[in-house]
């Protein structure tokens, strides 16, 4: 039997794109798995609150530089790890934390406690 070449030609398109089909069911596999993976991350991290954790470390980066720019490295420092001089940042993710205590169950004895959770963080400069 004689197979003309347009033949040939038909025959290897066939082969060529049931290869790629297949490939294109791994990587499909692949990059659903990788899209399950990122979001089962982002979710802890929203459950464990790690998104506060984020906000509040771009906050005090901009109090550092903005305390240092005024006041010196040194009482920059303190001044912005001291908890009595926080940013509008700092101010609103306060709230927000403590709506979010206040909505738990363990929470009925934050009642009495002041809006303010702030993470204090003692800084001893040696000379």
């Amino acid at each position: 039997m004689v197979v003309s070449e347009n033949q040939l030609i038909i025959n290897k398109a066939r082969n060529l794109k049931i290869v790629l089909t297949e490939k294109g069911k791994k990587s499909n596999e692949r990059s659903m798995k990788k899209i399950g993976s990122i979001l089962s991350l982002l979710s802890l991290f929203g459950i464990v609150g790690l998104h506060w954790i984020l906000i509040l470390f771009v906050a005090y980066g901009k109090m550092i530089s903005q305390y240092s720019s005024n006041y010196g490295v040194e009482s920059g420092l303190t001044m912005t790890f001291d908890g009595k001089h926080p940013c509008s940042i700092c101010k609103k993710v306060s709230k927000e934390q403590f709506k979010e205590a206040k909505k738990m169950a363990w929470s009925k004895s934050l009642k009495k406690a002041s809006p303010m959770i702030t993470p204090t963080l003692s800084i001893v400069i040696k000379r």
